[in-house]
């Protein structure tokens, strides 16, 4: 009989209750005689053979643990190797798995990565016109890198964490400046109310406008992006306001502005070097109270390009030396198309002596419209001298226009 015959034979003869070693001395014996039998068969086979037994000795043999090894059978000479089996590995529990924790290591790196990367190119806006847009997100920036650090520490990523720790340090002290400015000194006077909000000129739904603008009740409105069909549209609601200078147009800088104080000394003209098209801004004094103030509405370039950027900037440095050259108190309304977490809108505070409206308040971001508070960015303001004090600053609703309107009272001091 061939050896594979003897094999087959072996196995199929175990039954149930009979003792595992008398199959082990079979299937040794069977295989000692095919080793050392007449080798008929080609090298191939004599290897396949010799293989046999332990894998026999697997499937006739229950898996055991034994801490040595056990005696021979009866009539073998040799002991019997058994296979230690391993311990199987624990389980480790949901989420902890180590591709799990890899990933979310992997995560935080990169976008640590990302916000540190942006602490560094920020200096470089010259460079790069887009790079400005970093400024403008420093709070959120700021933000986001704190809270990435207090996750690093909690995953012991320590280098990481100095490194964003650093950097939040180091954003905190560029804000710094704009967020302990101090609100007005409050003093009685002259109560005002300004209602200051770019359209869009496109925007076609006006009725949302309008509601904001009776529930206001202001005593000065400034808007930006008018052309005659928004004129059209506002008349009712602007009915009652007995002064006004309209200037529309039917690129995106039409303005207008209406109050129920006497207005003199108007003046349209082009802040910063002329551009293809007009950009104008209005100054107008208003005779409220026993004081009068000059209003400014302005609405600058936006810098979507180089070359818009350095007219913008132009744009504010004009600006900046108009009021300086006007006696106060002023008021300056309008969108700027910057923050002021940047150095040319210091300098336009600095030199004019004027304050933010705001107080330091990032939660009052008026573009895009449509995010939530956190993320919206302040390009629309208004500024304010000295001798007038800001009671209240709130954001208003929804228009259709991509910027929220900015609601101001205020006080002008005798």
């Amino acid at each position: 009989m061939a050896p594979a015959e003897h094999l087959s034979s072996g196995l199929l003869t175990r039954q149930s209750g009979e003792d595992p070693s008398l199959h082990l001395l079979v299937v040794r014996q069977v295989a000692s005689f095919s080793i050392t039998g007449p080798r008929r068969h080609g090298s191939r086979d004599l290897q396949c053979v010799q293989s046999l037994p332990d894998f026999l000795i697997g499937l006739i043999r229950p898996p055991i643990t034994p801490s040595r090894t056990h005696p021979a059978p009866p009539g073998v000479r040799h002991p019997v190797p058994v296979r230690r089996h391993r311990a199987p590995s624990p389980v480790p529990p949901p989420g902890s798995s180590g591709l799990g924790q890899l990933g979310l290591v992997g995560l935080l790196h990169a976008t640590a990565t990302l916000l540190l990367a942006a602490t560094l190119l920020a200096p470089m806006e010259g460079l790069q016109w887009r790079l400005e847009l970093v400024h403008h997100l420093m709070p959120q920036l700021a933000a986001a890198r704190a809270g990435l650090a207090v996750l690093a520490l909690a995953a012991r990523q320590w280098r990481w964490a100095l490194a964003l720790a650093l950097a939040t340090g180091w954003n905190a002290g560029q804000l710094s400046p704009w967020l302990t400015t101090p609100p007005t000194p409050a003093h009685a006077g002259t109560p005002l109310t300004l209602f200051s909000a770019n359209v869009l000129r496109m925007n076609t739904d006006s009725e949302r406008l309008v509601a904001q603008l009776q529930a206001a009740d202001a005593d000065l409105v400034v808007l930006l992006e008018v052309d005659d069909r928004w004129l059209a549209d506002l008349a009712p609601a602007l009915g009652a306001y007995s002064y006004r200078v309209e200037h529309p147009l039917d690129t995106n800088f039409g303005l207008a502005v209406y109050a129920r104080f006497p207005l003199s000394d108007t003046e349209i003209f082009q802040p910063g070097p002329p551009l293809a098209h007009d950009t104008p801004a209005v100054r107008t004094r208003v005779l409220a109270g026993d004081q009068p103030l000059t209003l400014w509405g302005v609405h600058t370039v936006p810098p979507v390009s180089a070359t818009l950027r350095d007219a913008r900037d132009a744009q504010l440095q004009d600006l900046a030396a108009r009021i300086a050259a006007t006696p106060p108190p002023h008021l300056v309304a309008g969108d700027l198309n910057t923050t002021l977490y940047t150095d040319r809108t210091r300098a336009l505070l600095d030199g004019t002596d004027l304050v933010d409206a705001r107080a330091g308040d990032t939660t009052l971001g008026t573009w895009p419209a449509g995010l939530p508070a956190s993320l919206r960015i302040p390009i629309d303001h208004v500024l304010a001298s000295p001798e007038l004090s800001v009671r209240q600053l709130r954001v208003g609703e929804l228009t259709g226009s991509d910027h929220r309107p900015l609601i101001v009272e205020l006080t002008l001091a005798p």
